[in-house]
């Protein structure tokens, strides 16, 4: 596997690692954070499991689903999840979710700062990678 990471002028995307449940917990879990999203609050267990699911489709080879970290450039420290899965039509959906902490800094909602971001990152290329 040859891991993800893109970086952009102000975020950068990792992959996943399991010291990331917390940090997503706080975004998943959080009442506030997904009412703006498709689903409930989820729980430590579906957090957990969606990590493990991210670094499982890590391994996949043609990988089909990139769960990453979003950081701030040059952190560590995970503050949003996004995810990129191809659908059967060679298509393929992108989602972002924002900690609360990082609203209104000018990455609400992380689809038009992010998603630019992924677009221009010279090394984009690799979330398609067949290895």
């Amino acid at each position: 596997m040859t891991p993800v990471h893109l970086a952009g002028p102000r975020l950068a995307l990792r992959e996943i690692e399991p010291e990331d449940t917390a940090a997503l917990l706080a975004i998943y879990g959080d009442p506030e954070a997904t009412r703006h999203l498709s689903f409930e609050p989820r729980t430590l267990d579906q957090v957990q499991a969606i990590v493990d699911r991210s670094m499982n489709s890590a391994k996949d080879s043609p990988r089909t689903e990139c769960g990453l970290a979003v950081t701030h450039l040059g952190e560590h420290r995970l503050t949003g999840y996004a995810r990129l899965a191809t659908e059967p039509q060679q298509a393929a959906t992108i989602g972002f979710a924002l900690h609360q902490a990082e609203w209104g800094l000018g990455l609400r909602g992380g689809h038009p700062v992010a998603g630019r971001e992924l677009a221009d990152a010279p090394d984009r290329h690799q979330l398609g990678r067949r290895e």
